[in-house]
């Protein structure tokens, strides 16, 4: 299976009600990140808990009629916007009374950083455990220390006393493999491509 063949594919699962499997790794990856999202936004733990509920609740009936076309627009923003809704419905109905009606206005905004901020770190980090375990630790350092700590290709050569090609060669491969498990996980990973350190 191709990785253009794997990017709506747990979208196109979900949209079955009998497939229990997909929907609990849908939840499974998804749940924390809304969760997470709307603590951030101020709502306690029991309220982000019902709210998450309730983004999935909408996940479910609006999946079945979902049709998914990348070059529309993307998963994350949909479900961006499902969690916003809920999010502003929430402090609709609690609005402390001395809170004027523009301090909800960073909820409803369109484009929502701290939705695509959360959604990328939430991916990449489930993406990070679920590579780890498939390189040998050598392989891992190299990445880490390249990648993840912005550490000079160079200098881990000579720390490490290690060819640079060989450097090169090591984080390449896992950066290969973490791009194709965010494109499993996520339906949406244009801002991984491209991105290199040097």
């Amino acid at each position: 299976m191709t990785v253009e063949e794997t990017r709506s594919s747990l979208l196109v699962r979900i949209r079955d009600p009998l497939d229990h499997v997909s929907w609990n790794s849908f939840v499974e990856i998804y749940v924390p990140l809304i969760y997470h999202y709307l603590r951030q936004r101020g709502l306690q733990d029991a309220d982000a808990s019902d709210v998450t509920q309730d983004v999935l609740t909408d996940v479910s009936r609006s999946i079945r009629s979902f049709d998914y076309q990348p070059e529309k627009g993307k998963f994350r923003n949909w479900l961006g916007m499902l969690a916003r809704r809920r999010c502003y419905k929430f402090w609709e109905k609690n609005r402390p009374t001395n809170c004027a009606p523009e301090a909800l206005a960073a909820v409803e905004l369109e484009t929502d950083q701290v939705w695509c901020d959360t959604f990328q770190s939430h991916l990449l980090q489930l993406a990070l455990a679920a590579c780890k375990p498939r390189f040998e630790e050598r392989t891992w350092q190299i990445f880490e220390r390249t990648w993840l700590q912005s550490q000079k290709a160079s200098q881990v050569s000579e720390e490490l006393q290690i060819p640079l090609e060989i450097i090169y060669n090591a984080r390449s491969r896992v950066l290969k493999q973490l791009e194709a498990e965010i494109v499993l996980m996520a339906e949406d990973c244009a801002w991984v491509q491209g991105t290199t350190r040097s």
